[in-house]
């Protein structure tokens, strides 16, 4: 059983789960090797049983480019792998033309065109609205849906006070990529309308400095608190009473798993992803999306109704479990790329 990756993401939610999957992967005796992007933060993360053939920004005009496509085809010569997986658009670029293996790209976004991705035999989505999107774009090749998974393992809370947040205060965290399509100035808006609600804000991007001029100029700041990337996002998320999620397009929305396994309510709004898996006021709180005041109050019934979001939770570590198991969906990727 051999796989070949193709991952050239930095940080995010694919990239967690790629070293989640290629972990499981290793522990059931699959042999793997892996392309990187440079100088990954999550590199030491793998198992050490698995190489990493390159380590390449792979650039268009880039010399770099092609000694790195030869020896990866040499690698897959000498190799022979059951199968090359490619993680997103950048690494789906690097899959051959011509090979013996069978090539599978998965994809975890709602992408406007799917012609990076054309080398794939196969697309691996993670939610059925992705399917359905990449056939609107005309994709005519397989596909297979297979979401992801989280370890149902508790975190161990962060100490607020480490991070100039009271301890009584009420704590909403928002994890991810900081970009215009994740919301996160929508929930800095909501956050007048919940007094004395602290926001952690969990990751970097773009859009940070335009998110920390906002804070400030509605007077936010002294509540708000930018907490960059963290080797382990999951304790911040364990400290927090609420997870925000406001999303404007989202194919799944791995942040909301990762809630379930902590046991921590989701307030999210109505995109692709979250509507597929948060059932309203059953596992979690569905909005309209950039609605912030519905947002602010589907946060103030969580905090002011102790006895639902337990509920809430409960239900949601009951849906990652049955649906989201780690057995599951390893079972299904090794059914899909070992047969």
């Amino acid at each position: 059983m051999k796989i070949l990756h193709y991952q050239l993401g930095s940080h995010g939610g694919s990239e967690t789960f790629f070293v989640q999957l290629v972990q499981a992967l290793d522990q059931k005796g699959v042999e793997q090797k892996v392309v990187i992007g440079p100088n990954r933060m999550w590199r030491d993360q793998l198992p050490d049983a698995v190489e990493v053939i390159a380590e390449t920004a792979y650039r268009t005009l880039s010399l770099d480019r092609f000694h790195q496509r030869r020896h990866i085809a040499g690698v897959i010569d000498r190799w022979q792998p059951n199968s090359l997986l490619s993680w997103m658009r950048r690494g789906s670029r690097m899959l051959p033309t011509r090979s013996q293996c069978k090539k599978f790209a998965r994809l975890g976004d709602l992408e406007s065109d799917l012609r990076d991705y054309r080398k794939a035999d196969t697309l691996i989505c993670v939610a059925p609205p992705v399917a359905e999107h990449a056939r609107r774009l005309g994709w005519h090749g397989g596909i297979e849906v297979i979401s992801n998974f989280k370890s149902t393992a508790q975190a161990q809370p962060v100490h607020r006070a480490e991070f100039k947040t009271p301890i009584d205060a009420p704590l909403i965290c928002v994890m991810g990529r900081l970009t215009q399509g994740k919301g996160v100035d929508m929930i800095i808006r909501s956050l007048l309308q919940i007094p004395l609600a602290h926001l952690w804000i969990v990751g970097d991007g773009k859009e940070k400095s335009s998110l920390e001029h906002l804070s400030k100029t509605l007077n936010l700041d002294h509540r708000i608190h930018f907490l960059g990337w963290q080797q382990e996002p999951l304790r911040f998320l364990a400290a927090a009473d609420v997870l925000g999620f406001a999303s404007r397009k989202e194919a799944l929305g791995n942040v909301i798993l990762e809630a379930w396994s902590q046991k921590v309510p989701v307030v999210s709004t109505h995109a692709e992803g979250p509507k597929w898996l948060i059932r309203d006021h059953n596992n979690g709180r569905l909005v309209d999306i950039d609605d912030e005041l519905a947002f602010a109050d589907a946060i103030k019934d969580i905090l002011n109704d102790p006895l639902s979001a337990e509920t809430m939770t409960i239900n949601g570590f009951h849906s990652l479990q049955s649906e989201f198991s780690q057995r599951a969906v390893v079972d299904r990727y090794l059914d899909l790329l070992v047969a």
